[in-house]
């Protein structure tokens, strides 16, 4: 159902309560977003219901992380949706959020003082050479006052289903 897509995955971590979220702007078929009677994805379209889920959590938990299906494909270039989406989920309480889609890494930026990795590129994916072999690792290390440091680690798909991280030189 909706209220099932739109609940996270609660874990405790080193003593630390975390809420992970996975919303899809971007599915093949609609039939794939959850309805009141209906099982599926949590849509990451419908940002009222995204923010509203993250704001009920945020105070329920240490940290918020969402993972979003969004932006456009083969492109470097943010959307509005990505940007105006991160800076909605991080008023709404979102600690970290990754995201994918564009098959592109694209940049790490911190939305207020939550780090954003907006698109984290292909991981396990064909080997096609080029900008889509181009891969990245997003971490982030919290302290109780906030998050210390977010990291983009590079990484590279050198063929299918093998990754090979490079450095963290990308850091904020």
């Amino acid at each position: 159902s909706k209220a099932e897509a739109f609940t996270p995955q609660l874990f405790e971590i080193n003593g630390w309560r975390v809420a992970v979220f996975a919303f899809a702007e971007f599915v093949e078929f609609e039939s794939w977003y959850a309805t009141a009677d209906r099982a599926g994805v949590a849509s990451g379209k419908d940002l009222r219901a995204v923010t509203r889920a993250i704001r009920r959590f945020d105070r329920l938990v240490d940290v918020v992380a969402v993972s979003i299906h969004w932006g456009i494909e083969r492109t470097f270039v943010l959307s509005s949706a990505q940007t105006n989406g991160a800076a909605a989920m991080v008023e709404a309480g979102a600690d970290v959020i990754f995201g994918h889609h564009p098959h592109r890494v694209q940049a790490l930026r911190r939305v207020d003082e939550a780090p954003v990795f907006y698109s984290l590129g292909n991981f396990v994916w064909f080997h096609l050479g080029g900008a889509a072999s181009d891969s990245a690792v997003g971490r982030v290390t919290f302290r109780r006052n906030g998050t210390d440091r977010a990291c983009l680690l590079d990484a590279r798909i050198t063929r299918p289903g093998r990754v090979v991280l490079e450095d963290d030189k990308h850091c904020v």
